[in-house]
């Protein structure tokens, strides 16, 4: 129904999967699966790409973004996810705690008047990139030759 309303329909899903869960990521044009840098975390995401993966869901579907992003971990880094998850970060979300905690604090969302600090400007390029992902497979999808 939110299809025919509207041009994108973000759900923020819980942390285990239910059958409404499952039955939600079946018909997602996209899956962003958020990443910490730490090992459980990426243990754990791991783990639901093989899932995904059993359950047939395509991997061009899965999106990474790493949140909390701290630089100063040198050892646990987008690229070295991305090769352990064989597939690439798309995003980076900053460590950015001067500008994220208040807002939690607060209730009001950072991006509404923080648009230029560092976590912000990690989502635009998430969005950005989610985006760009979308039309190549909308591309995609237009050049396929019709079967008959």
């Amino acid at each position: 129904y939110l299809r025919q309303l509207y041009a994108y329909v973000v759900v923020d899903t819980c942390s285990y999967l239910t059958d409404i869960t499952l039955a939600v990521l079946d018909i997602a044009d996209s899956i962003v699966l958020v990443i910490i840098q730490d090992i459980p975390s990426i243990k754990n995401d791991r783990m639901f790409l093989d899932l995904l993966t059993t359950i047939n869901v395509p991997a061009e579907k899965i999106a990474f973004v790493m949140n909390k992003y701290d630089k100063r971990i040198a050892s646990i880094t987008p690229e070295k996810v991305g090769e352990n998850l064989k597939q690439e970060v798309l995003a980076t979300i900053p460590l950015d705690e001067r500008t994220v905690i208040p807002a939690v604090n607060r209730g009001v969302p950072f991006m509404i008047d923080n648009k230029t600090q560092p976590a912000a400007r990690g989502i635009y390029t998430l969005a950005e990139g989610l985006r760009a992902k979308l039309v190549r497979r909308d591309m995609e999808e237009t050049d396929k030759p019709v079967k008959r």
